[in-house]
């Protein structure tokens, strides 16, 4: 599934933002070395842009963090008579690809940049980080490990401004993952314009003091969107029961009961679902949110179970009335 691809991803990058103080640094300038002093990064609001325009009119819109203007319709087409809705509802699902080709081409981008420097690191991590080009190799490695980490973030965002949402749902968590783009941002700003061995040090340290922060909203974001993907599945599955009803006899009792028991196992799944957007809503302010995210995804696998059952309830209901589905 797409979502845990990018949990496992991104917790494979929670390492890359990090200098092992391994042997070789070298003159004790190990980047996680002991006794630092925490310099916490800059909260700050991140203008995402992805220079998405209106093909009719090349009006540019942009920061769909707040007014999401890429899922709408470009307002000066609309001013100029351009806008009808099916070339609307056309254009919005082009913008989408052209956020998500762009962002890809940055993700790829980032990792064979991250490869490059993180192998000429390890050729040279023997000679410490007071070499100069030690030193840089180690800051762009980081720095790239970094770009990857934010363009999955973004991909997230795209995905969750297009699912099965109410609009508070999603604005909130957008303006959550803005924010956590904002801190890396800082931070990578930080690492890049590191001067010292010791500076890059003590903005790694903030790197991994924050990371846990941010995998903890990045985790209830891809919760939260799982719990949309399959609420949307349950929907189109209540669509066909109704069609289905209405082309079973009274006197077909097979197929009644096990329409029922279709029915009973999509209200199962809905609770199940529910119960699993609770657990990934509440770990942003508990204690132990990883508890949370094992739980959620348990609920969310249980209630996948109960679709598939579902489904094959549907499935006998065809053989029995012999339509093809």
């Amino acid at each position: 599934m797409r979502w845990l691809a990018l949990v496992a991803l991104l917790v494979l990058l929670g390492t890359v933002g990090m200098v092992e103080a391994r042997g070789g640094m070298g003159h004790g300038h190990g980047v996680l070395a002991n006794n630092t002093s925490e310099v916490k990064p800059e909260y700050h609001h991140y203008e995402h842009n992805y220079n998405t325009s209106c093909p009719e009119c090349e009006h540019h819109y942009y920061n769909y963090s707040y007014n999401y203007s890429y899922n709408q319709s470009c307002e000066n087409c609309n001013e100029t008579g351009k806008g009808p809705m099916g070339v609307r509802g056309k254009r919005a699902v082009e913008n989408v690809k052209v956020a998500y080709k762009r962002i890809r081409n940055a993700i790829e981008n980032a990792k064979i940049k991250y490869k490059m420097a993180r192998a000429k690191y390890d050729e040279l991590k023997h000679r410490g980080l007071n070499d100069p080009e030690t030193f840089r190799y180690a800051k762009m490695f980081i720095g790239s490990g970094i770009e990857v980490a934010k363009g999955w973030i973004e991909m997230l965002m795209v995905q969750i401004q297009h699912a099965n949402m109410g609009e508070e749902q999603k604005s909130r968590l957008m303006v959550k993952l803005e924010n956590e783009l904002g801190i890396l941002e800082s931070l990578e700003n930080k690492i890049n314009t590191s001067e010292t061995p010791e500076e890059l040090r003590i903005n790694v340290k903030c790197l991994k003091d924050n990371w846990s922060e941010i995998m903890v909203t990045i985790k209830s974001a891809i919760g939260q969107l799982a719990v949309a993907k399959l609420e949307s599945l349950l929907d189109r599955i209540d669509n066909v029961t109704v069609k289905v009803e209405s082309m079973i006899s009274e006197n077909d009792t097979k197929a009644l009961t096990l329409l029922n028991d279709c029915k009973q196992k999509v209200e199962v799944a809905r609770e199940k679902l529910e119960l699993a957007n609770e657990k990934f809503v509440s770990m942003e302010n508990a204690e132990n949110p990883n508890e949370l995210w094992l739980e959620g995804l348990t609920l969310i696998k249980e209630a996948k179970d109960q679709i598939k059952l579902a489904f094959n309830d549907l499935k006998e209901i065809y053989v029995e009335l012999k339509v093809v589905p």
